[in-house]
């Protein structure tokens, strides 16, 4: 849900409840932010229920989320889990996957013979990545298998040119979605008109190359 879901979420349980403490630091906005990151429809469900078992004292966050959970529409209970901002890292996936060639014995002249193999990684920058972090070490019944930072395989610089790419692919859509509903809106009308196209936010070359958006703020990287 965005920002302003949240706080909607947050006044309704301020005025539906006798006993609150959001007039104390820090704790209006610790309860946006929780909320922000999930479902707005189904937190407000939660909350409904929440209200109709007992209206006097606000609960919990840990409680909004047990109930969130509970609340029909989530797979298997789990909790749906989204960024509050774009993630140009992992494009909001929350993970990402490189192909690695692997060894996997030689031929009869004693020549490597190798195979493509995909591995998973995690973002270690977003809220949805944080889903995919797994140690296997960590569980009762442990285990080797784990799914690393994408830092621990990558360099800075590639992860930058990545941040890049991602970020570049993404102002390009949203300009060609504006681009749509200009024609959408005129030929309603009856009227037809030329292609709409966006240069200001065109970065020249491949993100590859090294090439920068002077508009993309050195401090909004990774690194």
């Amino acid at each position: 849900m965005t920002k302003n879901q949240a706080e909607t979420l947050v006044e309704r349980l301020k005025n539906a409840c006798n006993f609150h403490r959001f007039d104390e630091p820090g704790v209006y906005v610790e309860y946006v932010r929780a909320l922000a990151r999930f479902d707005y429809d189904r937190m407000e469900q939660a909350i409904d229920e929440i209200i109709e078992e007992d209206s006097r004292n606000v609960p919990p966050i840990s409680v909004l989320i047990k109930k969130y959970k509970g609340v029909a529409g989530t797979k298997g209970g789990r909790l749906e889990v989204k960024n509050e901002q774009y993630c140009a890292v992992c494009d909001d996936k929350g993970f990402l996957i490189l192909e690695e060639l692997m060894k996997i014995g030689e031929d009869n002249e004693g020549n490597p013979v190798t195979m493509k193999y995909q591995f998973v990684y995690h973002c270690p920058y977003c809220a949805v990545g944080s889903q995919y972090s797994y140690e296997g070490s960590q569980c009762k019944k442990r285990s080797d298998y784990r799914v690393p930072a994408i830092t621990e395989v990558l360099p800075d610089e590639a992860i930058n040119d990545i941040y890049r790419k991602n970020l570049k692919k993404k102002q390009q859509n949203n300009n060609e979605i504006k681009a749509r509903s200009l024609r959408d809106i005129t030929l309603a009308v009856g009227k037809d008109v030329p292609e709409a196209k966006y240069f200001d936010e065109f970065i020249p070359g491949d993100a590859y190359e090294g090439d920068i958006d002077p508009d993309i703020d050195p401090e909004d990287m990774p690194f």
